[in-house]
């Protein structure tokens, strides 16, 4: 499963390279979703931002897959949905316990085959005690799979925007 999706990554970065009449237009053939799984994979944004708000660590554990890779702002590794758990139990029990998560907007969705997803979503977060009000800005890329009729993240990364970056 790793090497599929460090394959489909390649894919979609060699996509991302070229120009459409470079690849000929495969890149767009390459999966087209259903109306469907589309809805599904974009309503996972707005699934994590209500139970990051609700604070509702074992929903917020529940997107994910059981063998999945979370890589938060600092970059620590937490690999496995317990490990992901645990992780955002203890934060949202501290620092993070006010916190409100706000969906900007969906910067990217491409589907990489008919069962793996990219998706790309900006926020915004507000309430962490230790930095009292300020708003910090995320840029959040997670790849999602399909497995038995559900869309789950399967690898996850969540990047603090720099003040002075769009």
């Amino acid at each position: 499963m790793k090497l599929v999706l460090a394959l489909a990554a390649a894919a979609l970065l060699a996509g991302c390279a070229m120009n459409p009449s470079e690849s000929g237009g495969a890149t767009a053939a390459a999966a087209q979703p259903s109306a469907q799984d589309r809805a599904l994979v974009e309503k996972m944004a707005y699934d994590f931002e209500g139970a990051w708000n609700r604070h509702d660590m074992i929903a917020f554990a529940n997107l994910f897959h059981e063998d999945a890779e979370w890589v938060h702002w600092r970059g620590g590794l937490w690999s496995g949905k317990p490990a992901i758990y645990e992780g955002h139990k203890e934060i949202h029990e501290t620092y993070y316990r006010n916190t409100k998560a706000t969906v900007r907007g969906i910067e990217a969705l491409h589907f990489l085959s008919p069962t793996v997803a990219y998706l790309r979503v900006r926020s915004d977060m507000e309430g962490d005690a230790r930095s009292p009000g300020q708003t910090f800005r995320y840029r959040r890329t997670m790849i999602l799979s399909e497995r038995n009729g559900a869309w789950l993240i399967i690898k996850g990364h969540n990047t603090r925007i720099a003040d002075d970056l769009q």
